[in-house]
């Protein structure tokens, strides 16, 4: 993958993170609240994680998903997050 292909490709990840919702906190993550859970999206150097956490004091974040962004198909991820947000 090209640089360019790289960027265009996290470009698109972003952008299905926006379309189903999620806000940017200051920290510069992507967060949603759905029921009583709370979910966050990381975007790290390589990879992308995707977390779960229960909206109470003091609960901890348990990993969803971590996966490096070229191993990550825009489709599936987009499955997946409608999967868990319906």
């Amino acid at each position: 993958m090209t640089k360019k292909q790289r960027e265009k490709h996290i470009s698109n990840l972003i952008n299905i993170v926006r379309d189903n919702n999620f806000t940017v906190d200051r920290w510069g993550n992507y967060v949603r609240k759905h029921g009583e859970n709370v979910f966050r999206i990381k975007f790290m150097k390589n990879n992308l994680r995707f977390e779960v956490k229960k909206d109470a004091p003091k609960m901890t974040w348990f990993n969803i998903m971590s996966k490096p962004f070229i191993r990550i198909d825009v489709d599936e991820f987009n499955s997946r997050l409608k999967n868990r947000l319906s």
